[in-house]
């Protein structure tokens, strides 16, 4: 656990200084599809190796939560709304509860700790999909981001 957050705290100070040279969306996406991939080699790979890439998954994690809720209450263009989003987004937390024991059950009907990587892997699919359209549709309007 020491070692998930060191490498949660050095992805954390590396993430920093990538978003103060690229847009938010590009730097989330590469840090969740970077992470997706460690996931998949937490799920698959048979050896020692899988605990370590699970280890360094915690780095991709550094800017996530912080970088996505302060960029989601960004692009709520009606600010009278933004109280109510943050809302939601902090009720999204709830997450954090359900995921774990799902990968739990997975786990307890496989047989396999390994193999239950696979629920965050999914989560973490899902993570990487939404900045990549949303990246993509950075690049074609990009008079929206120096307006935000």
């Amino acid at each position: 656990m020491v070692y998930s957050y060191i490498s949660w705290f050095i992805g954390k100070l590396c993430a920093n200084y990538f978003l103060n040279k690229y847009s938010v969306t590009k730097v989330l996406t590469i840090y969740s599809g970077l992470g997706t991939i460690t996931l998949i080699l937490t799920t698959i790979i048979p050896s020692m190796f899988a605990v370590w890439m699970a280890i360094f998954t915690s780095f991709f994690f550094g800017p996530e939560w912080p970088t996505i809720y302060a960029h989601t209450l960004d692009t709520v263009t009606d600010k009278r709304f933004t109280e109510t989003a943050g809302a939601f987004i902090v009720m999204a937390i709830v997450g954090g509860a359900v995921v774990p024991a799902i990968q739990g059950y997975v786990s307890d009907i496989t047989g396999s700790m390994q193999f239950s990587f696979i629920v965050p892997t999914i989560c973490y699919v899902l993570v990487t999909i939404y900045f990549f359209f949303e990246y993509k549709y950075d690049l074609k309007h990009p008079q929206q981001i120096t307006e935000s």
